[in-house]
């Protein structure tokens, strides 16, 4: 079945690299915002333009499922795609601001040139009708002259449309890098800098998306540092941050895309683990485990032993019908029966 997207994008031949793809991916929103009755305020408008450029693979899924069947957005419906897909990437109100004057500015573009263009036909009109009327030479090399005018006109104005679509289209590129980087921080933990809870939540959910989608396998592994509060009461919180982010720096070393690692809360974390069977998740997390249980910390001021840090782990397998809640439950459980077992140690 064709997408809303492939039907647009067909619609404005949509090609990277140029000024041109600037006015069509414009052209583009501007059709499904219509098509779909969404108004074009720059909320919507950052919605629309991450699903035409495909900068979002988990709002391009969720929206081609929504407009299957060509029904309409209500508001609601489109504000909490907004929040819960591209709130983050909007970053500072300048951003936004930023598109919303640059989508203006090449529509300002795009209309100036439509306007010399009417006004070329409707010369070429004038030029016809006198034509319909000539019948001396000099008519005729006056006819000409016009003609040639008015096409210097709408050359000069087809290169200055051109010469603002490009400025436009380097300050879009400018804007979205910013708004990427914007995106990858509140993304972080500010402390571990691996995933943060909100990460933990959309690379959750659209995993769960593609395991019911596909088939494919998906595991979620939660991990506990063993007493940590203990840790925290005998060397301070100083040291506890810094157990913090060297689990989180074995975390990272093992995950490949696009599993991910997150920090779930306190000192809980999480592997996020699509297109991987409780096997292969089971051995990823014995290397996480057995690793943390053979380092030999130290604090760092006067290098004084800490003694052995170790972690305790619950994985769950995904279920059809799983949602976050369902399979974070279950993970949480074993996590917790891990805990009663004995610590350091994996339930599954």
């Amino acid at each position: 079945m064709t997408s809303a997207l492939e039907t647009a994008k067909s619609n404005n031949s949509i090609q990277s690299g140029n000024a041109q793809a600037g006015t069509n991916i414009a052209a583009t929103i501007y059709e499904l915002a219509s098509r779909f009755q969404t108004p074009l305020m720059p909320e919507n408008f950052k919605t629309w333009y991450d699903y035409v450029t495909g900068d979002n693979a988990v709002l391009t899924e969720r929206i081609d499922r929504l407009t299957r069947n060509n029904k309409s957005f209500n508001p609601s419906e489109f504000k909490q795609l907004h929040a819960e897909y591209t709130d983050t990437a909007l970053g500072p109100d300048a951003h936004s601001s930023a598109l919303h004057t640059e989508l203006k500015s090449i529509m300002g573009a795009v209309n100036g040139y439509l306007n010399s263009s009417n006004e070329y036909t409707n010369s070429l009109n004038k030029v016809d009708a006198e034509i319909s009327d000539t019948s001396t030479p000099p008519d005729f090399k006056s006819i000409v002259s016009a003609l040639l005018e008015e096409n210097t006109k709408i050359r000069q104005q087809a290169a200055s449309a051109y010469e603002s679509l490009e400025k436009s289209q380097e300050s879009i590129e400018q804007i979205r890098t910013e708004l990427q980087e914007t995106q990858d921080e509140a993304m972080k933990d500010p402390l571990t800098k691996i995933g943060n809870r909100k990460c933990f939540d959309v690379s959750l959910s659209s995993g769960l998306l593609e395991a019911e989608s596909t088939g494919k396998p998906f595991c979620l592994a939660i991990a506990d540092l063993d007493k940590f509060k203990l840790l925290n009461d005998n060397y301070g919180h100083l040291v506890g941050d810094a157990v913090l982010k060297y689990f989180s720096s074995l975390m990272e070393e093992l995950v490949k895309e696009p599993q991910v690692a997150a920090r779930f809360g306190g000192e809980e974390f999480a592997f996020i683990l699509p297109n991987t069977n409780i096997e292969d998740a089971t051995i990823l997390v014995e290397k996480l485990r057995a690793q943390l249980e053979i380092s030999n910390l130290v604090t760092i001021n006067n290098r004084e032993p800490i003694g052995t840090v170790t972690a305790s782990f619950g994985i769950s397998a995904f279920i059809s019908g799983d949602t976050p809640a369902t399979i974070t439950e279950r993970a949480d459980k074993l996590l917790y029966k891990a805990k009663e077992d004995g610590r350091n140690r994996i339930c599954i």
